[in-house]
């Protein structure tokens, strides 16, 4: 027996919300009982999202080139980067289904990595979300402009959290969750072969002993603390109490990436996105050598990125989104206002001032 196999480039974003065939929406994608568990070591990890970041430069130097050449009627010079093959395969089921279930019969480890990262992304997003909203409920009422801009910069950059958050659950309504990822031996009920995606929860309902006993693996237990983090978000300008306690809520589920069998991937990985993307929300900057970078401390030598420097203005990295150049606008906008010793926010994005880094060849 033959079967046919399809290939087709996509986004990593354009295959989580849309799975590799056209027309589906919002797929699972279960990795099956015979794929070994994840595996991936920090130097893949940091040769993965290395190589992301180098790709995103280099389409932003691109473009930059082709603006100023005025080139406006050919494509964008942002182009897919080969990252590695995902090859899928539609289970089949028993039983009738609104979203199609792949099994991921190669590249698990690549999409555990990017959904770890997207977890680790957003949690950088909340920290500097977090300041935002100090500053805007700790400006003085006479200070209207400083207030209206923080207000503004605090609703889109909380907005794009959910967004980011929304991009590891598979619930159609922000007040449930469903793992889009998820291990088929560990997250669905055993001896029921029909049951082929795990269960759909009611976020507030769910106890922590709950959420044990129905997910498994450590990531779909992860996750479900990262959607319960955005239903926390609800308020469209979400207090510094919103975000403390979103941020609360992820740090519990980080306890659960350390699964029983001591398998400590999961954290190690997750923890060196954080370390790369609290980096770059300070436009790769950094004082000393490269090797002294958090994200380097636990590489081999042979293994260290030397990061380039972000473009200045950072609006150069957000070209193809008009959203994230507002967002930036507005940040900025609410940085100048501020002396950046008296702000942390300005610590944290570091959008323009002094620093180390390797300058664009």
């Amino acid at each position: 027996m033959t079967q046919n196999f399809s290939v087709k480039g996509m986004s990593f974003h354009e295959l989580s919300s849309k799975g590799p065939e056209d027309g589906g929406s919002n797929p699972y994608f279960c990795i099956p009982p015979y794929q070994r568990q994840y595996t991936w070591q920090l130097p893949q990890v940091m040769q993965l999202l290395g190589d992301v970041y180098d790709y995103f430069l280099e389409a932003c130097e691109k473009e930059k080139k082709r603006e100023k050449r005025k080139e406006k009627d050919e494509e964008k010079a942002f182009s897919e980067k080969f990252i590695g093959a995902f090859i899928l395969v539609a289970k089949e089921s028993e039983i009738r289904q609104t979203k199609t279930v792949y099994d991921v019969i190669d590249g698990q480890q690549r999409i555990t990595t990017l959904s770890l990262a997207i977890a680790a992304g957003a949690k950088v997003m909340l920290e500097v979300a977090r300041e935002i909203a100090k500053l805007r409920e700790e400006a003085a009422e006479a200070d209207s402009t400083l207030k209206n801009l923080a207000d503004k910069a605090n609703r889109k950059l909380a907005a794009q959290i959910k967004k980011t958050i929304g991009m590891l659950s598979n619930a159609s309504d922000g007040d449930k969750y469903a793992p889009k990822v998820f291990r088929e031996n560990e997250d669905l009920p055993s001896g029921d072969v029909k049951v082929t995606v795990p269960k759909t929860c009611e976020i507030a309902m769910m106890s922590d002993a709950e959420v044990q006993a129905c997910y498994q693996s450590p990531t779909t237990r992860f996750f479900f603390y990262l959607a319960k983090a955005r239903t926390i978000l609800w308020n469209p300008a979400p207090s510094v109490k919103d975000y403390e306690d979103a941020l609360s809520a992820v740090r519990t589920g980080e306890q659960c990436l350390l699964p029983p069998d001591k398998n400590t991937s999961y954290q190690d990985n997750y923890e060196l996105a954080s370390q790369f993307f609290a980096q770059l929300g300070k436009g790769m900057r950094y004082d000393g050598a490269p090797e002294d970078l958090p994200f380097n401390e636990d590489l081999p030598d042979e293994s260290q990125y030397d990061p380039k420097l972000m473009p200045n203005p950072v609006q150069d990295c957000m070209l193809l989104n008009d959203d994230l150049v507002e967002l930036a606008d507005d940040l900025k906008e609410v940085i100048s206002l501020q002396k950046p010793e008296d702000l942390e926010v300005c610590k944290i994005l570091c959008l323009s001032g002094p620093g180390r880094g390797r300058e664009k060849s």
